[in-house]
C-alpha cells in the first residue's frame, strides 16, 4: 500500500515531457495571438473562462494578471492532467484560483464570467452529424452568452478555416510520397475519401471522415452569420490579421465574391452581452 501510494504521487508531479514542450509553442503563439485583436483583455478581478483550455496556457496567463478565478473546460482529458499538475507545480501561490472541468459547455454548471476567451476552438465544433456542425457552432455560441453576465465580454479567435490554404490543418502533406511540406489549398483539389485514405496509410490511423479528424468544414460566410445572429453586440470582427507579406495580395483577392471564403483564414471577435 505505502509503495502504491509513493508512485501514485510520483506521477502526478510529472509532467508529461510532450506536453511541456508544447505548451513552450504555445505560450510564444499566445503572445503573438492577442495582438490581433482589437484590444486586449483585462482580467485583473473577473471570474474567466477559457473554452477549450486544452493545456491551460491562456487560464494560466489569466491567473498571472490577476483574474478573481479562472475556469478552464476541455475534451481532452489528459491535457486537463497536465493543466491541472502544471499550475500545482508552478504556481501554488494562486493554484486556488483555478478549476479545470472535463466536459462539454453544454453540461457546465458553473456561469456569471465577466470575461469568456477561446483560442482556436470553432474550427473544430463538429456536431454529431457533420454536416450539422454549423446548427452546433450557433448552440455552443448561445451556450457561452448564456454564461457571461450581463456587459460580460467574450473574445473568440480560430482558423485556420477549412477552404484556406492550409485549411485542413496540415493533412495535405500526407498526399505526397515523401517530405513534410503541405500543398496549399491541396486538400481541396482531391476528394474527401482520398485524402481520408491517404492519412490514414500514412499515420497508421482510422478516420472516417473530415468530421471525425475533427474539422467541421464550415466556410467563412456561414461562420460570420451565426455571429451576426447570435444576439450579442459585436465589438470588433477581424479576418487575417497577421505579419504574414502576403495579407495585401489575400486582402486584394477577398473583394471577389468567389474567393472570399478561399482567402479568409482567421477571424478574431470580441463580442459583448447586452444589458
Amino acid at each position: 500500500m505505502p509503495l502504491r501510494r509513493a508512485y501514485s504521487r510520483r506521477f502526478v508531479l510529472q509532467l508529461d515531457p510532450f506536453y511541456e514542450y508544447r505548451f513552450k509553442e504555445e505560450y510564444k503563439e499566445l503572445l503573438r495571438y492577442w495582438t490581433r485583436f482589437s484590444d486586449t483583455p483585462d482580467f485583473a478581478g473577473k471570474k474567466v473562462l477559457d473554452f477549450g483550455c486544452g493545456l491551460g496556457v491562456q487560464c494560466i496567463e489569466a491567473g498571472k494578471h490577476d483574474a478573481e478565478s479562472i475556469t478552464g473546460i476541455d475534451i481532452v482529458e489528459s491535457k486537463l492532467e497536465y493543466a491541472r499538475t502544471k499550475v500545482g507545480l508552478e504556481f501554488p501561490q494562486i493554484a486556488d484560483r483555478f478549476k479545470f472541468f472535463y466536459t462539454e459547455i453544454d453540461d457546465l454548471q458553473e456561469d456569471g464570467f465577466d470575461l469568456i476567451i477561446s483560442k482556436d476552438v470553432f474550427e473544430h465544433v463538429v456536431a454529431t452529424q457533420g454536416d450539422q456542425s454549423i446548427e452546433r457552432v450557433g448552440q455552443v455560441l448561445e451556450e457561452l452568452k448564456k454564461r457571461l453576465l450581463s456587459g460580460g465580454i467574450l473574445y473568440l479567435g480560430w482558423g485556420p478555416l477549412w477552404h484556406s490554404p492550409l485549411g485542413d490543418h496540415r493533412l495535405s502533406k500526407e498526399l505526397l510520397p515523401f517530405g513534410d511540406f503541405p500543398i496549399p489549398w491541396g486538400h481541396l483539389f482531391v476528394t474527401e475519401s482520398f485524402l481520408i485514405k491517404r492519412v490514414n496509410k500514412r499515420r497508421g490511423e482510422n478516420y472516417t471522415d473530415i468530421y471525425n479528424y475533427g474539422l467541421n468544414k464550415i466556410p467563412y460566410k456561414a461562420f460570420r452569420k451565426v455571429v451576426d445572429d447570435c444576439g450579442m453586440e459585436i465589438l470588433s470582427f477581424e479576418v487575417n490579421v497577421t505579419t504574414n507579406p502576403l495579407k495585401p495580395l489575400f486582402s486584394l483577392l477577398r473583394t471577389l465574391p468567389f474567393m472570399e471564403k478561399y482567402c479568409t483564414s482567421t477571424v478574431y471577435c470580441v463580442l459583448r452581452k447586452k444589458d
